[in-house]
């Protein structure tokens, strides 16, 4: 969706067609592109927490975003904003809001943001970026992911996001075909013993 809260805005709702993108999503890579490409048009006022809050608000999930929400599945919300956001409700209530769409269970949820860092914000060669507080306010008492959105390109941010969304089934996906001999698994730097964990050849993981 968009930051957009104004009368004019999304609101809320998912854009694009379909509103709801999956594995038999037709050009699915081309169509994720197409959706997340919202423009610069909308309101000045941008207020990402709270299109969150409303996106998986009961009568959103029941309405225009009808079909996204599965119960087998973790959520996770990323937000990317170059702006501080002004919603009305607070961190701690957006985050609330949403972990309640599912059932409360904040092991299902899982926050990021690509936005402007703290204390100042940043700046690059295509623009500014003014600090994200209240989005890092949400990551950081979640445990969530944080990238600037100054960075040259997100692909690390958008990795690391991609290891934590399959960590969530213990499987990692490995980028090469590695050396049997030479694989080495460590948590937080520290190595992992090899009854711990198994070397799938047919999916190229660690599992």
């Amino acid at each position: 969706t968009t930051t957009d809260m104004d009368a004019t805005g999304a609101q809320g709702a998912f854009v694009g067609s379909p509103k709801v993108l999956d594995q038999n999503t037709p050009n699915v890579v081309a169509a994720f592109q197409s959706h997340v490409n919202v423009g610069t048009n909308g309101s000045g006022s941008e207020k990402g927490l709270g299109a969150s809050e409303a996106a998986l608000s009961p009568a959103m999930l029941a309405g225009a975003n009808t079909g996204f929400l599965r119960s087998d599945a973790r959520l996770y919300v990323v937000y990317v904003s170059h702006e501080e956001d002004s919603s009305a409700s607070s961190p701690s209530q957006v985050q609330a809001s949403i972990t309640a769409a599912k059932g409360g269970d904040a092991s299902q949820v899982f926050f990021a943001a690509i936005a402007g860092p703290e204390p100042l914000g940043c700046f690059n060669f295509s623009g500014s970026a003014d600090a994200g507080s209240r989005y890092i306010d949400v990551v950081d008492a979640t445990g969530g992911l944080f990238g600037s959105i100054c960075d040259a390109d997100f692909g690390v941010t958008l990795q690391n996001l991609a290891f934590e969304v399959t960590a969530a089934g213990n499987n990692f996906p490995l980028t090469e075909i590695p050396e049997l001999a030479s694989i080495q698994v460590l948590i937080d730097g520290i190595p992992q013993a090899t009854t711990t964990w198994i070397y799938s050849p047919t999916s190229t993981s660690i599992q």
